[in-house]
């Protein structure tokens, strides 16, 4: 039930700036697309079979394409995470009705440093969890994903404190999360099948839809893990974001839903409106 109201809370927020939010999104993973890309373009590899047997086809790749590709490589490696640290504080910020603008994905760059060795210390855990087997390391994946933000809201936090407080508050909230994920596995197929369907038509046009409607359901799920950063990191959040939903449910029910602010709940004439019924607010 909660996972619905993540993700109204998350729609209701980009309500009227969802091409900021899209492109706050999708730049902050530009340089792995970069790097993608240039892959496929100039390092393509092909899988060809030969009396029945399949051989993997390397092209000669000249010293320039692997100088290039060293440059992107070393590009997304240092500044990906600040990026995203980046993207964090740009979607808690939209949450709490506050819009940055596009300017907000830059707005940690002075935690270059701090946001690589995050996202290193993530690694070495998530990767050794896996080493045991795949579960745990899924699991240590959740325990670990609220950290980016913790740092993004906490700029004077070491990247140590933001992994412990992000262990500490999805203690028992990890199944929760995780079903939130899994709520967007429908759009994320949608996705794929409209690039596959469109690819019969024109090739530039299928990639092109791909990449857009990605990037909106990316941006739908940034802003969705937002709320529940903000429902989780909060004392009492639990209890205040239940009541908010159901102060939703009841509004919707009324045949008036509200359009106040996207995270402190409903606008003053709601708020009148439910106390006449009788029922508090605070």
């Amino acid at each position: 039930m909660m996972n619905m109201y993540y993700k109204w809370k998350g729609r209701n927020a980009l309500r009227g700036n969802w091409q900021t939010a899209m492109v706050v999104a999708f730049f902050s993973g530009i340089f792995l697309v970069l790097t993608q890309v240039y892959q496929n373009r100039f390092m393509p590899v092909a899988i060809e079979m030969i009396d029945g047997m399949y051989y993997w086809r390397v092209p000669q790749i000249t010293q320039g394409v692997w100088i290039g590709f060293a440059v992107l490589q070393l590009c997304s490696v240092l500044l990906t995470p600040v990026l995203s640290v980046g993207c964090n504080h740009y979607f808690v910020r939209r949450i709490e009705g506050e819009e940055l603008g596009a300017k907000g994905l830059f707005s940690r760059m002075n935690l270059t440093g701090k946001a690589l060795w995050l996202y290193v210390m993530m690694f070495v855990k998530i990767f050794l969890w896996t080493c045991l087997l795949i579960v745990p390391g899924f699991i240590a994946a959740i325990r670990y994903s609220m950290a980016p933000y913790l740092l993004a809201e906490h700029p004077d936090w070491t990247a140590k404190e933001a992994l412990e407080e992000s262990k500490r508050i999805m203690k028992g909230r990890k199944g929760q999360y995780f079903l939130l994920l899994l709520s967007f596995i429908g759009w994320t197929l949608a996705s794929n099948l409209l690039q596959i369907s469109l690819m019969s038509i024109n090739g530039v046009v299928a990639i092109v839809a791909g990449l857009f409607v990605s990037c909106w359901v990316n941006t739908y799920v940034n802003a969705s893990v937002a709320v529940f950063y903000k429902v989780v990191s909060e004392e009492g959040g639990e209890q205040k974001a239940q009541q908010d939903w159901e102060r939703i449910v009841r509004s919707m029910q009324n045949g008036s839903p509200f359009s106040g602010s996207p995270w402190d709940g409903p606008n003053d004439d709601n708020d009148s409106d439910d106390q006449d019924d009788g029922d508090s607010l605070n």
